[in-house]
Formats: C-alpha cells, structure tokens, sequence
C-alpha cells in the first residue's frame, strides 16, 4: 500500500503502526508541502456505520484537544470509501 494516495492530496510513504481498527502511515501531503500521520480505518471496517462514527467521534474529540504532548488532528474525511484523520 506504500506509494497509494488519498483523497488525492496524501502520498503514503510508509506504515509505522497498526492497531485493530486502523493504520498509521507517514504520508506527505502534497497540497501544504508537509510530512503527516495518516490514520486510516481498515477496509473491513470502512461498511460498518458504527465504526465509522467511533473513527469520526475519536477525530473530533482529538482536534479539540490542544497540549504540546499531544498531536494535532489537521483533516478527517473519507475519500473513495476509505475514512483518514490527517495528524501531525
């Protein structure tokens, strides 16, 4: 999957992380000239409405938190079916 791009502005560059639900991907975002986190809900999670929403309440809750030692959230959105929360 290395090399894939979503939403057409994030390069994955390389999976640092995974958990049950999701992948962590350093990426580039093309758009801001940056280097970002991308989570990414897994496919087989990406039909469930009840996952889908935990993934949106879980970006919402991080992008209303602001501590040094925490990461920012810069996007979330869903692209061709696969639902992202863009991170710093």
């Amino acid at each position: 999957m290395v090399s894939d791009v979503i939403a057409g502005r994030y390069y994955l560059l390389e999976r640092v992380g995974q958990g049950g639900a999701a992948e962590v991907y350093r990426a580039m975002d093309t758009r801001l000239g940056r280097v970002v986190a991308i989570k990414l809900l897994r496919e087989t999670y990406a039909h469930d409405s009840s996952f889908t929403a935990r993934f949106e309440n879980e970006a919402r809750a991080a992008a209303r938190l602001s501590h040094p030692n925490i990461v920012d959230v810069y996007d979330y959105d869903s692209s061709d079916g696969r639902y992202f929360i863009a991170m710093e």
